[in-house]
């Protein structure tokens, strides 16, 4: 289950699988690229909507924080966030 407060999973017109955190898309994924964006909300909870949704939806993906920096580990690379969206390549 990704959380169960304020989220939820649906598909937009586009064919992404978008997971939404209050009202930001957290998640948004397809077969070529994965989009991740905290809205601006670097929180515990907004990064753990994102490590579930990588956990149950086998993405790969893994978001943390060090030194206020928030980062993705993806295809053995630490990537950070340049703002609140960080793009992943699949």
């Amino acid at each position: 289950m990704i959380g169960t407060h304020c989220t939820t999973v649906s598909t937009d017109r586009e064919g992404y699988t978008v997971v939404i955190y209050h009202q930001t898309q957290v998640v948004k994924f397809n077969s070529q690229e994965i989009i991740l964006d905290t809205g601006g909300y670097e929180t515990l909870t907004t990064k753990r909507r994102m490590n579930e949704t990588s956990d149950l939806l086998n993405l790969r993906f893994r978001v943390y924080s060090h030194k206020n920096v928030m980062y993705a580990s993806y295809q053995g690379k630490e990537i950070p966030f340049e703002g609140h969206v960080l793009i992943l390549e699949r």
